[in-house]
């Protein structure tokens, strides 16, 4: 991997540690500078565009199978400070 993507990458992968959620291109360009990496918000969009198939093609290979049907067990839930049965 190139030495100016790893800590593309490196930058990146903290950005949901710090709690930043929902920025823009343009936010996350003036993050990322703020973290010294120097990148305009077209490129981000390209990245965006040009790397999600591969990491969700890697999310999927992680992602555990689950069973085809589902039960629930008897459930109390609490509505207006009371217990209902569902």
């Amino acid at each position: 991997m190139p030495t100016h993507l790893s800590r593309d990458i490196q930058v990146a992968r903290e950005l949901p540690k710090e709690g930043i959620y929902g920025v823009s291109y343009r936010d996350l360009e003036e993050i990322m500078d703020e973290h010294g990496v120097q990148v305009d918000h077209a490129t981000l969009n390209r990245w965006v565009i040009d790397y999600s198939p591969l990491i969700s093609a890697e999310a999927k290979k992680c992602k555990c199978t689950v069973a085809t049907s589902w039960r629930m067990d008897d459930t109390y839930v609490k509505v207006k400070k009371k217990w209902e049965y569902l």
